[in-house]
């Protein structure tokens, strides 16, 4: 079966429709294929959107909107495509945040176009914005956690050492001074603290595991 090979660029891109790829090996050329481009800053937003397909209104976000005379009603419009359309939810938000991303409104737009969406027309556009909303929430929620948890393991691993250090200094040198506690808890980089456990081994005094 042919296949027709297309590049799409989301971005600038290519200034023509069509371009030719070449693969060389020593001085000779084996591998050629001409495949179809594709710039969708070079298409026109408001035609795209009017098709009726929730992919196509999303990336017409990406798209010319130069021109437009209800830029509002377009954007709400694009949204309604996706809210409307037969995708599983998963697809649906994925597309809304397409279109959130891309197609930014400025600070004077953002109020009227709140009493846009506010409208009968656009109650499952609400919808799907409130679902998006709390699906961000969420995930900025589950980031701060992983994060959390990660600090927390690091905090604990060089903790471990800290208290595996102390106890090892305390076991060959008895008595340790003040100061030599202070370094310990400044050390705060686990390859600091292994160099110094490392050195347990050899050293016969506290200056030479860098401690005193």
């Amino acid at each position: 079966m042919p296949i027709l090979p297309i590049a799409v660029y989301l971005r600038g891109g290519a200034t023509r429709s069509n371009d030719v790829y070449r693969a060389g090996l020593l001085g000779r050329d084996v591998l050629e294929f001409r495949f179809e481009c594709v710039s969708l800053d070079g298409l026109d937003a408001e035609a795209y959107s009017k098709r009726g397909s929730p992919i196509a209104s999303a990336l017409a976000a990406l798209m010319n909107r130069e021109g437009l005379e209800e830029p509002l009603r377009l954007r709400a419009l694009m949204l309604e495509t996706v809210a409307r359309s037969m995708l599983d939810p998963a697809r649906k938000l994925l597309l809304l945040n397409l279109i959130e991303t891309y197609f930014v409104l400025a600070p004077a737009d953002a109020e009227a176009f709140g009493e846009l969406l506010a409208r009968p027309e656009f109650r499952e556009v609400r919808e799907m914005q409130v679902t998006w909303a709390d699906k961000m929430k969420e995930q900025g929620r589950e980031e701060g956690r992983q994060e959390g948890r990660q600090e927390g393991r690091e905090s604990g691993v060089l903790e471990g050492k800290r208290e595996a250090l102390l106890r090892l200094l305390h076991a060959k040198f008895g008595q340790l001074p003040v100061d030599v506690f202070e370094r310990v808890e400044s050390l705060d980089s686990p390859s600091e603290l292994d160099a110094c456990l490392d050195r347990i081994v050899s050293a016969r005094t506290l200056e030479e595991i860098g401690l005193s």
